[in-house]
Parts: structure tokens; C-alpha cells; sequence
């Protein structure tokens, strides 16, 4: 008896102690500053979500801080990780955002990348939230012989991208050895808006990867005039805004194996532009921060101010978020070095040169 009521006052003693923490929470953060460092250069995706949430985050957490963008670009958003994990300080007043492949960088590199440029593990960040995923479409224009992602198969398409590390180059390669679609890529374009160029100009047949929403935006008028045609979507699920006859890639593979390893590639849109904070910050702290985000997702001037600059909206919480990336890391040691082969290029489907490489 004496045990249980020493346990049950250590139980009370706890749950008086409660109030007094969280009221500390609630005010860590007045009068302070958040950086959000931004894992890219100014003016693309990552970079627009990422000062889309700093505009509206403040409002949502307790003492409203202010929030500061800062862009930390190299390495295709890995240098940006690589300090939030090992030298942002762990009390929350600096964060990450970046785009969904960097969270799986380490899986895809494997273990020969030896620490040389990875230098985080996904799974000790603190995952915040996502605002979107990356809806991402292949594409092919409409005078190539590709009427259908099938067609592909039998047929080739030149594809332009920026460098070896482009998600366009990657898909290209990961599906042509996966699916044997017929991807030929042309390397050497700067920016996404010199590949479309050359598409219209007809230098090149098509994309194996673009922005559906970045599509949208800038070029409805090829959509509206049967310019481009929308083989497939990519991704765990289906965007509303694209039209019900484009497939989702992944709901036409079969084959068992190959289902699951495209299912792990794509986590990746799935994750979209994921909000992490270092691996130091107290739970108390990043469940305060998960809450702050989501009532951001949901606030009527954050959509407002998404819509106005033609931005997703279907966000994700960071419980959902972490879970998303640490299911293909749990997958069988076999299958994830049979996913690091499949991401091999193979020279003779690639020509230009990488020197642009962003």
C-alpha cells in the first residue's frame, strides 16, 4: 500500500509540474528570431515555400517570433542538412527547409558516399511538416512519336536537364532501368526554363520530370493548345488538379518488386518541401512547433498567399512526414542496394556535359 501511494504521488507530483513547463513552452519564444534556412538559391519552389511559411509561421507559435529566410544553397540542398543537423544550435530557433529528396540522400548514396559530402541522418532531424508535395508530371511534346507513358517503352524520348544530380536526369535514368523506359538525356541546359525552351524549340522531345503546378503556371497556354502531353504523374497519390485520364506511375506496375521499389522512390514527391529542426530540440518544443505549422496550413491568409503565387496546398503533419521517411529506410537491406543500382546511370543514354550542374 505504501508503494502505491508513493507512486501515485509522484504521479500528482508530475501532473502539477505540467501546467508549469508548458507555460514555459508557451513563452520560450517571445521576443526571439527563427531562422529558416532555405536549402536552395533564391526564386524556385523550395525557396517560395519556404518564405510562404516564414510569413505566416510566427503568427501560429506561442510569444510570435520573428521568422528570417535565409538561403544556404550547394550540393543540391545537401549542404544546407548537413548544418541544421550538425551546427544550428538545438533550441529551435533555427530550422530547416528543404525539398524531399535531401531527407533520402543517405539511403539513395548508400554507405560508399563514406561521409564525404552526407554528413546527417534523416531519422534524428525533427520533421515539422510539409506544406505540398512535388506533383511531378513527365511530358513529352506533342510532335514526338510518345502518345502514352507505354509508348515509351518501344520508343525514345530526348529529354533535356541541367546536370547529373537534376530529378529529371535521376528519373530519367532510375526509370529507364527500372521500367525500360527509353529516356535519352540531354545534359548542359542551366535552368528548368532553358529545358523547356529547348523542348519548344524542338532540340529535345520532352521531360521525364517537371512541376505540375510550375507547368501550370508558366505554360497553360501549352496545356490549353495540346502542346504537351502529360504521360504520368508521379508520387504515392493522385494530385485533384490533374485530369483523371493521366496515370499515377506507380498504380500501372505489377510486378511485386518493382511496386515496392518504385514505392520507395517515390516517397520522395510525396515528402514535397519538408520543415525539419536539428536533432538537439526538446520534444516538448517540436510538438509545439508541429502544432504552430499545421494551424499555419490551415490559416485562411497562408492559403491565400499560396494560391496568389499558384503554390499546393495539401499539406502534411510531421508525424505523417516521419513516418513517410523512415518507412523506406526499414526496408530490406537487398532491396535498398537494388534501389542504389537502379539509380546508376548508363552512359550511353546520357550526352552533354554536367559542367551546369546546379
Amino acid at each position: 500500500m505504501k508503494a502505491f501511494r508513493t507512486v501515485r504521488f509522484g504521479i500528482l507530483l508530475w501532473a502539477g509540474l505540467l501546467p508549469a513547463m508548458t507555460a514555459a513552452a508557451q513563452d520560450y519564444y517571445a521576443g526571439k528570431k527563427i531562422t529558416m534556412v532555405i536549402a536552395s538559391g533564391p526564386g524556385g519552389a523550395t525557396d517560395l515555400y519556404a518564405r510562404l511559411q516564414a510569413r505566416h509561421l510566427g503568427a501560429h507559435i506561442p510569444g510570435h517570433p520573428t521568422i528570417i529566410a535565409k538561403n544556404m544553397d550547394g550540393a543540391g540542398g545537401i549542404i544546407a542538412l548537413n548544418y541544421i543537423a550538425n551546427q544550428a544550435p538545438g533550441d529551435g530557433t533555427e530550422l530547416g527547409a528543404t525539398i524531399g529528396a535531401i531527407p533520402f540522400a543517405p539511403l539513395f548514396a548508400g554507405p560508399e558516399d563514406g561521409g564525404k559530402s552526407i554528413r546527417f541522418d534523416a531519422q534524428k532531424l525533427h520533421w515539422l511538416g510539409s506544406p505540398s508535395p512535388f506533383v511531378g508530371v513527365a511530358v513529352a511534346w506533342h510532335t514526338s512519336p510518345i502518345k502514352n507513358w507505354k509508348d515509351l517503352k518501344t520508343h525514345q524520348l530526348i529529354v533535356g536537364s541541367s546536370g547529373m544530380g537534376a530529378s529529371s536526369t535521376v528519373d530519367a535514368v532510375f526509370l529507364k532501368n527500372l521500367l525500360g523506359l527509353q529516356y535519352h538525356i540531354i545534359l548542359g541546359y542551366r535552368s528548368g526554363a532553358d529545358v523547356d525552351l529547348a523542348m519548344e524549340r524542338g532540340e529535345t522531345q520532352g521531360r521525364a520530370n517537371t512541376d505540375w503546378y510550375g507547368l501550370t503556371g508558366r505554360h497553360q497556354q501549352w496545356l490549353d493548345e495540346h502542346k504537351v502531353l502529360i504521360l504520368y504523374q508521379e508520387g504515392l497519390s493522385r494530385d485533384p488538379t490533374i485530369p483523371a485520364t493521366v496515370p499515377l506511375l506507380i498504380d500501372e506496375v505489377t510486378d511485386p518488386e518493382q511496386h515496392e521499389i518504385l514505392k520507395m522512390k517515390m516517397a520522395v514527391y510525396e515528402a514535397g518541401y519538408p520543415l525539419c529542426a536539428p536533432p538537439g530540440v526538446s520534444g516538448e518544443r517540436v510538438a509545439l512547433l508541429r502544432k504552430a505549422l499545421t494551424a499555419t496550413y490551415s490559416d485562411p491568409e497562408y492559403l491565400a498567399d499560396a494560391a496568389r503565387a499558384k503554390l499546393g496546398t495539401i499539406s502534411m503533419g510531421g508525424e505523417q512526414l516521419s513516418k513517410l521517411i523512415a518507412e523506406p529506410y526499414a526496408a530490406p537491406q537487398a532491396m535498398k542496394q537494388q534501389l542504389r543500382k537502379l539509380l546508376e546511370p548508363q552512359a550511353a543514354s546520357i550526352e552533354g556535359t554536367a559542367a551546369t550542374e546546379r
